[in-house]
Parts: structure tokens; C-alpha cells; sequence
């Protein structure tokens, strides 16, 4: 697989919900503490460059509006914007993230698999042991997917179970086998 990062990041004077006044860095950016920033719209146009345009402008916007969405919703002022390109299986363990919460939205290939909390079995802290297979949800291309992590206020530890669909072991999937994602997840406060 190979991915595009950035990192969003709402100044203590950037106000509201908009990307006005976010820096974008992150590889191909400049540093976070540099005087030559990168604006938020720059970090986003450099993680989607490898796209067609017309499939780049689209997912900056998803990306814009989910930054924005997460922005207003949690109050946070970081966010880790990556995009990324799959070939072959990855994490085909159901696990839960010990983040505080992850957006999804797949593009090509199948979507993230989730599971309803009835069906998930815990262990000790809030990991995820097993999922009864009737309580999974195969999220379609081009959903929209929260899922809160183990640091979400309130959880516990218990971050939504999930994994990743499964398309063929690396060197053995056939070569229309892919998955493309827009992933962004909401950090800590330094």
C-alpha cells in the first residue's frame, strides 16, 4: 500500500469550523513550527496529487467537509488526513483503535467492515476478542463511516469494532483487487 498524509492543524486563532486559517504539514510540507507555512487547502491539494484531477478535486472536498464536520462537532484543533492506496489484504483481525475517533470513506474496493456492539465480545481494555458475523456491517463504496475510538469521552477504552474487507493476499489479488480511502482521524491536543 502507499499513503498521502497531512496533518490539519486549527491555530489557536484560527476560530470556527472553516480551514481559514489552518496550516496543513506533513511530508512535502513545510515543518509545523516553520515560518513558511503551508495552508490547510495546500496539505490537502499535496495528499490527493497522485489522483486525476477530477477524482483529487472530489476527495479534497470530502476531505474539507469532514475536517470542518470534526472540527465543529469535537472541538479539536488536529486532525491526520491520509489517503490511502491498498493492494491485498490489511488488518483482517477484528480490533478496535485506541484513537479517539476515524473517518472513512472508500473510494474504490470494497468497504470497512464494522460490527454492531451486541455482537462483539471484549476482553480487558475494551480490545476486541470476537464478533458474532451477524452482527457485521460491510460499509459500500462511497459511505461515510465515524468510528469512535477507545479515547472517545465516555468509551472506555471500547472503540467500534471493525476490520478490513478482505480482497486477496498481496501478490496473489488480482490486479482490479484494490482499495482507495480517505482516512481521517482526530488527534489529541498536544
Amino acid at each position: 500500500s502507499w499513503d498521502r498524509v497531512a496533518i490539519i492543524d486549527f491555530l489557536e486563532k484560527a476560530e470556527g469550523s472553516s480551514l481559514e486559517g489552518a496550516i496543513g504539514y506533513g511530508r512535502g510540507l513545510p515543518p509545523r513550527n516553520s515560518a513558511d507555512r503551508a495552508s490547510a487547502i495546500d496539505a490537502l491539494a499535496k495528499v490527493t496529487q497522485p489522483l486525476p484531477q477530477a477524482l483529487a478535486n472530489f476527495v479534497q472536498h470530502d476531505a474539507i467537509d469532514t475536517v470542518c464536520a470534526l472540527r465543529q462537532h469535537t472541538g479539536r484543533p488536529q486532525f491526520l488526513v491520509r489517503l490511502e492506496f491498498v493492494v491485498g489484504d490489511t488488518c483482517p483481525k477484528w480490533h478496535c483503535d485506541y484513537n479517539i475517533s476515524r473517518s472513512l470513506i472508500t473510494y474504490a474496493g470494497p468497504g470497512t467492515v464494522c460490527a454492531h456492539e451486541y455482537g462483539v465480545t471484549r476482553g480487558a481494555p475494551g480490545s476486541v476478542q470476537d464478533v458474532s458475523e451477524s452482527a457485521a456491517v460491510h460499509a459500500a463504496t462511497g459511505d461515510f463511516l465515524l468510528m469512535k475510538g477507545g479515547k472517545w469521552p465516555g468509551n472506555g477504552g471500547r472503540g467500534a469494532a471493525h476490520r478490513a474487507p478482505p480482497i486477496g493476499a498481496v501478490g496473489a489479488c488480482e490486479p482490479k483487487c484494490f482499495r482507495l480511502l480517505l482516512k481521517v482521524d482526530v488527534l489529541e491536543d498536544d
